[in-house]
C-alpha cells in the first residue's frame, strides 16, 4: 500500500479528493455585462474567463473573482464538500420572488441566468415547508441570522437546473472513487537526437 493511499484512509470520506462530474456552462458575454455591473469594464474578460462552477464528486468548487477600483481584482476560488453547511442544502435556478422571499435575485436575466443556493445553519431547516431560511415564522425568534443564500450569474440557458441536478447526484452517489495522485519522479533524460518513445529525429529536407 502506497503512501497515498494510508492518507486518504486516514480522512474522512468526503475530504479524499474528488472525481470532476460537472462543469456548467457559462455565457462569456452575460458575466462580462454581470462585471461591467460592478464597475471592472477594465478587465471584464480576464474576471470573466475566470468564472467557474465545477462540480465534484465530494464538492463543489467556484470561483467568482472580486474586483474594486475599476482595475485591481483577485480570484475568489472556493472548494466546499457536501457535508459542510456553508454549500447549503437547496439548489436552483433563480427567479422572481424564488427563492422566495427575494423578490429579483435573478436580475431579470439580464446577466444570463443565475444559480442559487440556500443555505440554512437551523437544526429545523429539515422541517421548513418552503426551504426558505424561515425568514418569516423565525424572525420573532431571531432565527433569520441562521439563513442566507449565494447567487451565481452568468450561466447559459438550462445551466441552473442542470448543475443542481448534477450536485444532488453526487451527494447521492457519495465520493466514489478516489482521483488518482500524480506519481513524483525524476524526469527521464532522453539521448541527444531521440524523441519521446526512442524514435530517430532527423532533419527535414
Amino acid at each position: 500500500m502506497s503512501a497515498a493511499d494510508h492518507e486518504y484512509q486516514r480522512r474522512a470520506p468526503h475530504m479524499v479528493p474528488g472525481q470532476l462530474k460537472y462543469s456548467a456552462k457559462m455565457d462569456l458575454a452575460a458575466l462580462e455585462k454581470f462585471y461591467c455591473c460592478h464597475c471592472m469594464c477594465p478587465v471584464k474578460n480576464a474576471m470573466a474567463r475566470r468564472t467557474y462552477i465545477d462540480v465534484y464528486s465530494t464538492g463543489v468548487q467556484t470561483n467568482a473573482p472580486m474586483g474594486c477600483c475599476c482595475c485591481f481584482w483577485c480570484d475568489n476560488a472556493v472548494y466546499l464538500h457536501y457535508d459542510d453547511k456553508r454549500l447549503g442544502d437547496v439548489w436552483g435556478q433563480a427567479g422572481c420572488c424564488k427563492p422566495f422571499p427575494w423578490c429579483c435575485p435573478h436580475l431579470c436575466n439580464c446577466c444570463g441566468e443565475t444559480l442559487f443556493v440556500h443555505q440554512c445553519f437551523a437544526c429545523c431547516a429539515p422541517a421548513c415547508p418552503l426551504m426558505a431560511g424561515h425568514h418569516f415564522g423565525c424572525i420573532p425568534f431571531y432565527c433569520a441570522s441562521c439563513s442566507k443564500f449565494d447567487t451565481w450569474y452568468g450561466l447559459q440557458p438550462g445551466e441552473a437546473t442542470q448543475v443542481a441536478s448534477e450536485v444532488e447526484l453526487a451527494k447521492r452517489a457519495g465520493p466514489g472513487t478516489v482521483a488518482q495522485r500524480a506519481e513524483i519522479g525524476i524526469a527521464q533524460v532522453l539521448p541527444m537526437g531521440q524523441g519521446p518513445q526512442g524514435q530517430e529525429m532527423s532533419e527535414k529536407k
